[in-house]
């Protein structure tokens, strides 16, 4: 089920910034590259029109930043307990080498 706005209401164009910037955030803090997004700004912000500068920009900030903060902030007292564990080290040395070798084949293929 999808839930939609009623035609005759639409989102705020600062709410529609900030759900676009959080979107853009999420996928570059759980895709480790801000590459991938560059062109999403000019799609859904500057093809738009520009907010009000303070407005716009306050939103756009908080929308692409929080996501990180949020998922960085909420797992630390997670992490530090699990830090001292062997078998979390070894798993994180692992997932360290494989991304490594994924970024690695992205280049060599390009």
């Amino acid at each position: 089920m999808v839930l939609r706005c009623p035609s005759s209401q639409t989102p705020p164009f600062l709410f529609h910034l900030f759900a676009n910037m959080y979107l853009q955030g999420t996928m570059i803090f759980c895709g480790g590259c801000g590459a991938a997004v560059i062109p999403l700004p000019c799609e859904y912000v500057v093809a738009e029109g520009a907010p009000p500068f303070l407005a716009g920009s306050a939103a756009a900030f908080l929308g692409i930043f929080m996501p990180g903060i949020v998922l960085v902030r909420g797992t630390m007292g997670v992490s530090g307990g699990l830090r001292s564990r062997r078998w979390v080290k070894s798993g994180v040395r692992g997932l360290n080498a494989g991304a490594v070798g994924l970024a690695y084949t992205a280049v060599y293929r390009i």
